[in-house]
Parts: C-alpha cells; structure tokens; sequence
C-alpha cells in the first residue's frame, strides 16, 4: 500500500444502479482503450459498433463483482443483473440473442462518489460476460425474466468493476449518447 484507506463522512453512497446498456465485447477496439486496474478512461469501439441500452425494471438491474484468490492471484466473477418486462415479441427476439452473446456491461449507479466522478461502472471489460440465467415465473415475478451475464469460469476479470470516466461526466455521457443504437 502506499497510502490510507479513507472515509468520507460528507458522502452518503445509495444503493442500485439507474442504468445499464450492453456492448458486444468483439465490438471493443482493446488495444485503443486506455484502462487501468481501477479505472477505464477511454473506451473505444470497432468501426460501425453500437452500444446497447437495456430497459431493466430498477429492482432487478444490478452489477456486482466478487473477488477471491486462486492460484495466480486474486480473480473476480463480474454478473450483471437484469429484469426485464418481456410484454412484445421483440423483446423476447432480444433476450433470445443474449443467449450466444459475450458482453461487456456499462452501469450507471445511483451513488457516484463525493467527488462525483465515479458513476459509471464497467463489468466484464476484460473478458466479458455470458448469460448463466434466464428465469421467469408469471405467478412471482408478473411477466418479467430474471437475466444474468455471469465471467465464464477460467476467464475470471484480473479487476473489481472499472470506474468509466472519460475526462469528465459530461465526455462519458456524450460518448454513450453518440454511440447508443437507435430503433
């Protein structure tokens, strides 16, 4: 360590995340991205790639990210959590394209951090994520699928989640707005 581990007594972190959209992880130049083991600073995308918005009802959508040793050292399980209203059959053709897919998941949390920079969360960045579940149950969960994008075994994150900041919040939002996919 070469430094405390500090509380901010002023900040008051909030539970969930507000947003979430999803980018193929073939769709991702890497070696024009500029990460660090905490943060990714520049993201950038493969001519003509899009990114993905995903309309997730607030009390399924999360982002977690587990870390435990192994014999290299530490390695994280990144899952990204969704529940989605599957009220039309496009949304159905959509989930049913996850089924194959490896994605990188970009959140917005409702906590930022005191000094307002850390909001955006980045799971999967190395590795991506697959889907590991589908769920739905029309008595408990009123027409909704439980969604889960799950690190693949033997492909764990070297990372916790990744700050994404890209200069400021108003560059990292511009670059999600630029590159979303519309309908």
């Amino acid at each position: 360590m070469t430094g405390n581990v500090s509380r901010d007594c002023s900040y008051r972190p909030s539970q969930g995340v507000l947003e979430a959209y999803l980018i193929n992880l073939d769709d991702i130049d890497k070696a024009a991205c500029t990460a660090t083991p905490t943060a990714l600073t520049s993201l950038v995308l493969k001519a003509g790639a899009k990114i993905y918005s995903v309309d997730s009802v607030d009390t399924g959508l999360g982002l977690a990210a587990t870390g435990a040793r192994d014999a290299y050292g530490m390695a994280y399980t990144h899952t990204q959590r969704l529940r989605i209203i599957d009220g039309t059959s496009a949304t159905w053709a959509r989930l049913d394209e996850l089924k194959e897919g490896n994605f990188v998941s970009i959140v917005k949390t409702k906590g930022a951090s005191s000094d307002g920079l850390s909001q955006y969360k980045v799971g999967g960045f190395d590795f991506g994520m697959k889907m590991t579940a589908d769920s739905v149950d029309y008595d408990a969960e009123s027409g909704t699928r439980g969604i889960e994008l799950t690190s693949q075994e033997g492909s764990m994150e070297a990372n916790s989640a990744l700050i994404y900041l890209d200069t400021d919040v108003a560059t990292t939002e511009a670059f999600l707005s630029t590159n979303l996919f519309t309908a």
